[in-house]
């Protein structure tokens, strides 16, 4: 996380410039911190595997990805349309991945 912030705030990098003139970019760092800091990487402490519950979240069970949403919806309805990189668990450079233009929230 800290290097991609680094990354997209540097003020010599051309090409991050570039990509700040076009995008506004809303930084989630973790959706799943309670689980995490008990070891479990996918798992909440609800005991409930947060990848899969991105299609019908619960307000209550799993409150980082039901708000994660939420936000991506009002920035829709807003009609700033979010491209989405839903996933860090890959290694620098981030940007060089496609992204798609899907509608998934």
């Amino acid at each position: 996380m800290r290097g991609l912030l680094e990354r997209l705030t540097d003020p010599d990098d051309a090409e991050m410039q570039e990509l700040r003139r076009m995008f506004i970019f809303k930084i989630v760092p973790l959706l799943n911190p309670d689980g995490v800091i008990c070891g479990n990487h996918r798992c909440s402490l609800a005991a409930r595997d947060l990848n899969r519950q991105w299609i019908n979240p619960s307000s209550t069970l799993h409150p980082t990805i039901y708000h994660t949403k939420c936000l991506i919806n009002l920035l829709a309805e807003a009609g700033n349309t979010p491209f989405v990189r839903n996933s860090t668990h890959v290694e620098w450079p981030f940007l060089k991945v496609p992204l798609t233009t899907a509608v998934s929230w």
